[in-house]
Formats: structure tokens, C-alpha cells, sequence
């Protein structure tokens, strides 16, 4: 029985002390993505989807920064690629949770950028899909001024 507990205790301190590391994570990767550091918040967003891909706020702001890295620092042969995965995290955000404003706006900046090499087809389309992701974030959430620069 007393190693039942003190089992019981360590994986509940292990599982304490993680939630603990990605808090601290998180607020460091969200601080340098509010001060333009893509760079650097890029890999600590990773690292917390692959911690936890069930939380909203990693996904919406790893897709954001999948983004800007994209744009920002990738080559322009993987730059597709860092997009792509950005739209991916976007729509898993968006299904997490339907009423995020950064999910709709990360995922129309997604699209945004995927459009930048798209066929003129599938610039049309695309571009329709931007307006709704956009007006969308901004129904939720009316001072997220990213969505009202894709407008723009």
C-alpha cells in the first residue's frame, strides 16, 4: 500500500513539475513573439505542441510563428513548408476551439502566405476563405489588429 502512494505521489509531482516547466515556457515563448522575436519564441512553441498538441493557445501561437519563420528565416525552398504546417495547427486550433480569435487569424495568415505561391485559381478561392477566417477573428475579438491588416 505505501508504495501505491508514494508511486502515486512521484508521478503526480513528475506531472506537477511539467505543467510547471510549460507554464514557464509558454510565458517566456509568448513574450518574445510579443516582442517580434520570432526566431527565438519559434522553437519553444514547438517544443510545447509536442508537449501538449491539445492546447489551444500552443497551437494557435505555434501556427502564427510557423508563420513568421516561414516568412522571416526560412529558405525559400521550405518556405511552403513551414506555411503548411502553420495552416495545419491553425485548423487543429479551430477545432479545439471554435471561438479562438487568434486560431481564425493565424489560420488566415496561414492561408495568406500559402497564396503567395498559389495558382491564380486557387488564389480566388483561397482568398475568400482569408476574408472569412479574418472577419471571423474579428467578430470574436474587434481589437485583434492582425485580422484587420489582412483586410486591409
Amino acid at each position: 500500500m505505501k508504495k501505491i502512494i508514494a508511486i502515486s505521489f512521484l508521478l503526480f509531482t513528475g506531472i506537477v513539475s511539467i505543467a510547471q516547466s510549460n507554464d514557464d515556457e509558454y510565458t517566456k515563448a509568448l513574450k518574445l513573439k510579443t516582442d517580434f522575436k520570432y526566431k527565438e519564441a519559434f522553437p519553444l512553441f514547438q517544443s510545447l505542441v509536442k508537449s501538449d498538441s491539445g492546447n489551444v493557445n500552443y497551437l494557435q501561437y505555434a501556427s502564427y510563428c510557423y508563420s513568421k519563420y516561414g516568412y522571416y528565416y526560412a529558405p525559400e525552398a521550405e518556405k511552403m513548408k513551414y506555411y503548411k504546417n502553420a495552416e495545419y495547427l491553425a485548423k487543429k486550433a479551430i477545432k479545439l476551439n471554435e471561438v479562438s480569435a487568434d486560431a481564425h487569424y493565424a489560420y488566415a495568415m496561414a492561408l495568406g502566405r500559402i497564396n503567395e505561391n498559389a495558382s491564380s485559381k486557387q488564389k480566388i478561392a483561397n482568398s475568400k476563405l482569408i476574408k472569412a477566417e479574418a472577419d471571423r477573428a474579428i467578430a470574436l475579438n474587434p481589437k485583434l489588429s492582425g485580422a484587420h491588416h489582412i483586410l486591409g
